[in-house]
């Protein structure tokens, strides 16, 4: 069942959000043990207006559990979102100071995590909640909606290729190289 996350997934969401952060190799991520991590990922997916909030962010629940994640966002919320994730991870670790580098652009609904759980991959979760998010995003005021994929990952960008997203340009953020990719919504 696909459906908005609940307040009691933010454990299971932040382990998927957390797969995500290592391997993007960050440094804060980097200097922290697993739980610390988990911590700062469930105290942004509880609170109100974070890019890793609850209300933007939908599950896949198989047999009770979440198996996978979607985390999408309007492009004109970033600056903001961003803003109170870095200033809610400084109240947690005052000598850190993180600055977030622009990943989408304004007028697009930005697709920023999709990922399932390593015993739910080869399933269908991560296509059908692509397709849901595809399906959501086709409501008024949305003419595309992105996703960046790094270079390397040619399973993930044949997947967003089959389902209709287009490369539109590469960029480069938090150290590595990405196609900035989208779809072009009714």
């Amino acid at each position: 069942m696909i459906r908005p996350a609940k307040p009691e997934d933010s454990r299971e969401v932040s382990q998927l959000v957390a797969i995500i952060l290592r391997d993007m190799e960050l440094p804060l991520v980097e200097k922290l043990t697993e739980e610390q991590l988990l911590d700062v990922i469930e105290q942004a997916f509880l609170s109100e207006d974070t890019r890793f909030s609850q209300s933007y962010i939908t599950v896949q629940e198989i047999e009770g559990r979440v198996a996978g994640i979607a985390v999408v966002y309007p492009g004109r919320d970033a600056d903001r979102i961003d803003r109170n994730l870095s200033e809610l991870i400084t109240r947690i670790y005052p000598e850190e100071r993180i600055v977030f580098e622009k990943e989408a652009e304004e007028d697009e609904l930005y697709l920023d995590a999709l990922c399932v759980f390593p015993e739910y991959r080869g399933q269908g979760v991560g296509t059908a909640l692509l397709e849901a998010t595809m399906s959501r995003s086709a409501e008024p005021g949305w003419s595309k909606l992105s996703l960046n994929v790094e270079l390397f990952n040619q399973q993930a960008r044949k997947l967003y290729e089959r389902m209709g997203f287009v490369a539109e340009k590469d960029i480069r953020f938090a150290g590595h190289d990405y196609c900035h990719m989208f779809y072009k919504l009714s």
